[in-house]
This record gives C-alpha cells, sequence and structure tokens, in this order.
C-alpha cells in the first residue's frame, strides 16, 4: 500500500512524439523514444502488428515503386506498378491473384493516381494515362491531326452547293468516348454542280485507342463548323484509316448546330509533376519549364460539348502563382478553396474554375481568385500533401510536419520527430519520392502515414502520426516505425477500409491491429516513458495499467541517462476490474520505463489508463 504522502500521476491518453523538448522536461504521456508502437484512436499505446501479406509475391525481386486504388463503380481494385528491367510493369489485386493490364512501360518512375469520373488519371513525369473500368488503359487526350483536310468534289452524289464548305475533323477513341482536337479546316471547297461526293482526304492517328474519325463542315461557309450526324442525330463516325471520306452533297443538311468543331479539346500540357482534383476538374502543375513552372492548368468541362470534358484541356485554362521565381509543386482541394503550395509559399485558389475560351466573339474572364497566404512554407514533396477530416498536412521544404485547419498560420506538429525526419535525404529525387497518406480508424480519428528516404535510392523509413478527436479539442501524437513502406495506398475492399504498402513483390496490409502478420524479423517493438521528471528525492513506488493482453509485455525501470542495468518490473494481474500492478520501488527522480511488446506477433497487445505513485523522500541525504 503506498503511503499516505505518495503522488499519483494519471495517464488517460498518451501523446507520443508531440515535442522537441528535453527528456528531463517531458510529461509521463509524453515518449522520449519509440519504435513500431502508434497511439491508437483511443489513445491507447499499441504494439503495430507486422504488415500481413496481401497479394501473391512475384519473383522479379524488385520493389513496388508505386500503387492507386481504382475506386470504379464496377468495383474497386487496387494497380500497383513493380521496377522491371528499368521499366514499369502495372498488375491489378484485390488481393492473392495478380494480373498483369500493361507490360514494359518506357519510364522506369512511380506514377501518382487520382480518381475522377469512374476513371483512374496516372501520371508519373513522362507519362499521362488513364484507365478505364474494363482496366484498358490510353493516353489523356488525343493529339490532333498535324494538317488541315484536303477536299474536292467529285462525281458520284446527288444534288448541288450554291457555296462552298470548310471541312476539318477529330480523332475519336470509341471505347472511352474521348474526342480530340479538330484539325485546321480545309479550304473552301467551291460551289458544285449537279450529281456530285465531297471528297475530304483524311490522314490516320497512331494513337493507341483511335478508331474513329469525326468530321465538322461549315454548310454555307461561315466561320464555325458543326458535328455531322446522321437522320437520328448521331455522329457520323468513319473509320480511322488515311484516305479518302465522300459525303453526298445532298446530305450535307446534317449537321448538329448544338455541337460546334472541337477546337477547345486540345490535348494535355506535357511535364507536369504532379495533380489533384478541384471542383470536378483534374488539375496539372508541378512544370518544368522556367515558362511554366508556377502555373496550374485544368482539365475543361462547361465548353466541352463533345467528348469527354476531362481530357480536354483548353489552351486557357491557366492560373498562375503570383511569384514566378516559385514553382508549383502540388495542391489539394478543401472546404475553404484549393490549397497550392510552392517550394516555399501558400497560396489559397477560390472561385470557380470555368473554361476560358478566346474566339473572338467573347472575352476571356477569370472565374478563381489565387492569394498568396504569405506563410514562407511550401514543399518540395507534394506527395505527401493529404487532406483529413481536421486539416491539411504535408512535409513543409525544411522537413516539418506541417498542419493547417483551413485558417490562420499551419502548425507544426510531431514536434519530437524534428530529428528523424531531418535524416530525409535532401536531394530533389528523394524529397519528391515522399509520400504520405490518410487512414481514418473508427469514429475518433484516423493515422496520417509518412514514408520517405535517407538513402535516396528507396522509401526506407515510415512515421505514423495519430489524429484523435478528444473532448478537449485534437490530439495529434507521432511514432516512428522501421517499417520500410516504399509506396502506401488506401483502399476500400469488401466495404472495409484498408491500408496497403508496397515492398518488393508484393503489397502487404498495415494498420489492422485485430490480424496477425507476416512477422517481425529482428525489429523490436516498444515506447518509453519519463516518470518523476516533476518531483526531487523521490521513489517510483508502484504502477498500474490496463489494456488488451497487456500482461504480454515487459516493463523496466532505471534512472534516466543511468548506465546500469534496468530493473524488471514484476506484474500481478489484479482480477476485480482486469488491471496489472506492480510494486516498483526505485529510488531516483526521473525514471525512464521502458515498455517492450512480443514481436511474435501472435495478439494484438495494448496499454491504457496508466497510474503511477511515486513517493517523496522525508530529506535529502
Amino acid at each position: 500500500m503506498a503511503p499516505n504522502n505518495s503522488k499519483i500521476a494519471v495517464i488517460s491518453q498518451w501523446q507520443g512524439f508531440n515535442t522537441f523538448a528535453d527528456k528531463e522536461d517531458l510529461r509521463p504521456a509524453e515518449w522520449p523514444d519509440s519504435i513500431n508502437v502508434v497511439v491508437t484512436a483511443h489513445g491507447n499505446a499499441a504494439a503495430l502488428r507486422s504488415p500481413a501479406n496481401f497479394n501473391d509475391a512475384l519473383s522479379l525481386s524488385q520493389l513496388v515503386l508505386s500503387a492507386a486504388y481504382y475506386d470504379r463503380a464496377a468495383g474497386g481494385t487496387i494497380l500497383f506498378d513493380i521496377t522491371c528491367a528499368a521499366a514499369i510493369t502495372t498488375l491489378s489485386t484485390t488481393g492473392s491473384t495478380n494480373t498483369t493490364l500493361r507490360n514494359s512501360q518506357a519510364a522506369g518512375a512511380r506514377f501518382m493516381s487520382l480518381n475522377v469520373n469512374d476513371r483512374l488519371f496516372r501520371l508519373n513525369g513522362t507519362e499521362f494515362i488513364q484507365y478505364v473500368t474494363s482496366l484498358l488503359v490510353y493516353a489523356v487526350g488525343i493529339t490532333k491531326p498535324a494538317a488541315a483536310p484536303t477536299v474536292s468534289l467529285v462525281a458520284g452524289g446527288s444534288g448541288s452547293l450554291d457555296t462552298g464548305v470548310f471541312v476539318s475533323y477529330a480523332y475519336v477513341n470509341s471505347v472511352t468516348g474521348d474526342v480530340g482536337e479538330a484539325s485546321e479546316p480545309s479550304l473552301i471547297s467551291g460551289a458544285t454542280g449537279t450529281l456530285l461526293n465531297l471528297r475530304i482526304a483524311v490522314v490516320a492517328s497512331a494513337q493507341t485507342g483511335v478508331d474513329k474519325i469525326a468530321l465538322f463542315i461549315s454548310q454555307d461557309a461561315g466561320s464555325v463548323r458543326f458535328l455531322y450526324m446522321d437522320t437520328a442525330g448521331d455522329p457520323i463516325l468513319n473509320d480511322n484509316t488515311t484516305g479518302n471520306i465522300d459525303i453526298s452533297v445532298a446530305l450535307l443538311v446534317n449537321l448538329n448546330y448544338y455541337v460546334e468543331e472541337t477546337v477547345f479539346n486540345a490535348a494535355p500540357p506535357a511535364n507536369a509533376a504532379f495533380m489533384f482534383s478541384w471542383k470536378n476538374r483534374v488539375v496539372l502543375c508541378g512544370f518544368t519549364a522556367a515558362a511554366t513552372r508556377g502555373q496550374l492548368q485544368y482539365s475543361g468541362f462547361d465548353k466541352i460539348f463533345y467528348g469527354t470534358p476531362w481530357c480536354a484541356w483548353p489552351p486557357n485554362n491557366i492560373v498562375a502563382i503570383p511569384s514566378k521565381s516559385e514553382r508549383a509543386m502540388g495542391g489539394v482541394e478543401t472546404a475553404v478553396g484549393a490549397l497550392i503550395l510552392s517550394e516555399r509559399n501558400g497560396y489559397l485558389m477560390t472561385g470557380a474554375p470555368t473554361d476560358k475560351l478566346d474566339t473572338g466573339e467573347n472575352t476571356l474572364q477569370a472565374t478563381e481568385q489565387m492569394r498568396q497566404l504569405g506563410w514562407g512554407i511550401g514543399t518540395r514533396s507534394p506527395l505527401t500533401i493529404k487532406n483529413t477530416p481536421y486539416g491539411v498536412i504535408w512535409l513543409d521544404q525544411n522537413k516539418k510536419l506541417r498542419f493547417w485547419p483551413y485558417s490562420g498560420q499551419p502548425k507544426e506538429i510531431a514536434m519530437g520527430l524534428r530529428g528523424e525526419l531531418q535524416a530525409i535525404l535532401n536531394t530533389d529525387a528523394a524529397r519528391a519520392m515522399a509520400e504520405a497518406e490518410w487512414f481514418p480508424s473508427g469514429k475518433q480519428g484516423g493515422y496520417y502515414v509518412l514514408t520517405a528516404s535517407n538513402t535516396g535510392t528507396t522509401n526506407n523509413r515510415m512515421w505514423i502520426i495519430s489524429l484523435i478527436d478528444t473532448p478537449d479539442g485534437l490530439l495529434i501524437a507521432g511514432a516512428p516505425s522501421t517499417i520500410a513502406a516504399q509506396c502506401l495506398v488506401r483502399a476500400i475492399l469488401s466495404g472495409a477500409d484498408r491500408m496497403f504498402i508496397g515492398l518488393t513483390d508484393r503489397l502487404r496490409e498495415i494498420l489492422d491491429f485485430d490480424t496477425e502478420g507476416a512477422g517481425w524479423g529482428s525489429d523490436v517493438l516498444y515506447f518509453e516513458f519519463i516518470a518523476n521528471n516533476d518531483l526531487m528525492w523521490s521513489t517510483l513506488h508502484s504502477l498500474r495499467y490496463e489494456g488488451n493482453n497487456a500482461s504480454l509485455a515487459t516493463l523496466t525501470a532505471s534512472v534516466l541517462d543511468d548506465t546500469g542495468t534496468a530493473q524488471t518490473i514484476s506484474l500481478a494481474p489484479q482480477y476485480r476490474g482486469g488491471s496489472y500492478q506492480a510494486v516498483v520501488n526505485k529510488y531516483g527522480p526521473r525514471q525512464t520505463v521502458r515498455v517492450t511488446f512480443p514481436t511474435d506477433d501472435n495478439a494484438k497487445v495494448e496499454i491504457s489508463n496508466m497510474r503511477l505513485i511515486s513517493v517523496p523522500k522525508k530529506r535529502a541525504q
């Protein structure tokens, strides 16, 4: 039984790494050291389960470089990319079996991915591609014909033209519904006699997926050309072959006057490194050219009358950050606008994007506003920018974790991880490799998971930041892990939110605390805290705690910075209430208590509701 003058410290919620204060200033709930242990949504300290095998392992001995969840109406699936002979092979899986989708892609670079309009858009700095629901892949956008068609009048038709016509054409992918930018218009055909055909000479597209050609004709030689259609109002599409298309001049009345020539269906700009969605548009940024590095360009929508708006890019749909010396690295959509981060600053884009058309008939009008926030805080790691229910989190240019709750100045979080984060390699390649994902957990919060590299070749370190919505406010607790996650992907499979990482030859699942994984190997799992920091000349008398399978944990105590042998704390179960308690009786202020979890991973183990009883000495000796 503790003496009457004892002091009790209560830990109802562990706080992990949330301060960079010295060990001598930490409260008992804060950790000076841990590995492979996280703070759960309930505020408990829980040992991570080892990553569990998800899909069948390949036999290439190569890294899963990137992965994405295709959240489609036909059913979700995970796509993952593996390096193979300096190129990329993309496969799909929903667990167990892998299916090869695309082999020997030219660029050996990781993809970032975006779900929009039931399609998965993927970008890696060299390619900008889309997967459709059949899991077929095509380039985003269709390159326009290189030259205008040649028109002539030949015998064999019927009717006549009192005036000549202009003709243009565009390439069509009939599987995706994508329609490219129309060619330049032909020379005028001239008037006709009777019984003639209009002959249009076209050149086929070599682009994968393009199988049809659509025509646009100005019946009265006007400046606007309209879609050529049949009597039912459907487009008349011709095969994608080089040759002549003949139309009886009597049929030229079959024009859809609501579908103008696709002059704004341009292919997307090249050299973008990052993308995000804003108000149902795909936004590209991270351009490398000096003239475009500060720009964001977004896909079409309201003025794309024929084709897929998300695969059409009106050339004037451009917004630029105010500072021309900065590169717009990345962004994310929030409830108050799109947060844009350059290498050194933050910007907020508000309003609504509209297609900006310069046709000579209307004037360009800006419908969005870009406001410089003046933080002096940006990022070199756009793949770490993630929206959460509480705010946006990212790794800034100084390798600190930032949290912006949609107003005010972003604050640093998980400050106890400063030293570890500073070990991230400072090259542009390593900073761009850093990747994060948000994973919700229960009703009270979730985890921001960050993976990065301190070697420059692979992402070999991981940090898990817990966000817990408590009655007293948002609790943010950081924790490091030895898990070497090359990439991260959150997926919803069978109605459940799940979190996966890319390793060598396969995916594995993490943050499932109820399932045993593939094993920890030589890794260790523990956390430490400091008792009696606020007492002098004291003894750590005893402690008590609860938790799931808490008896499997091993506790030791030692005087802070003491090089002597640590004292093992022998637990005795208190069967009333399910608690575990121990008499410590270790003299000395500032006791370091280490809680070590078993590595056999046979059970979920967590520690909660710690009570520490300390006794001051009656006099100093």
